[in-house]
């Protein structure tokens, strides 16, 4: 028995399942780029751009597992196809996390460096301030010993 499963490949229209499979691959990626379009247009009510959303994020990101496993699959050297299948589907997790995990975490340090506004960068006046506030010193305490226990 197999260990993953592999499109027959061996039919009668080879050209036309892989052309099928890239004409469905294109018409992913354009339905993601319409419905990033139409979500981000502000004068439509949001009851009807929810709908969108959610279909194109769910139903996307199915047609894309799946298209992806489509294409790893049909590589023909055994070794590079199970080495890269992981990759496929780990892989928009991590950049999901990164996207929404350490970019922020990073932007935030970067902006604390600047005023207000954002407008001028204040240098290390706004971290001197912060951390002779006593909440911040009850901060740093708590989580240096909770790391130190």
């Amino acid at each position: 028995m197999k260990a993953t499963w592999r499109p027959e490949i061996n039919s009668t229209a080879p050209l036309l399942h892989l052309g099928l499979h890239l004409i469905l691959s294109i018409l992913v990626v354009l339905l993601f780029k319409f419905s990033l379009d139409f979500v981000q247009n502000e004068s439509l009510p949001r009851l009807l751009v929810l709908p969108v959303a959610v279909l194109a994020g769910v139903g996307g990101i199915w047609a894309f597992f799946w298209l992806a496993n489509y294409w790893v699959t049909i590589i023909p050297v055994r070794r590079i196809r199970e080495n890269l299948l992981p990759f496929v589907f780990i892989g928009p997790a991590l950049l999901l996390l990164g996207v929404y995990l350490i970019y922020p975490t990073f932007n935030t340090i970067y902006i604390s460096f600047f005023d207000r506004r954002s407008d001028h960068y204040v240098d290390w006046k706004t971290t001197a301030f912060s951390s002779a506030t006593p909440i911040f010193t009850l901060l740093s305490e708590t989580i240096c010993c909770g790391w130190l226990q």
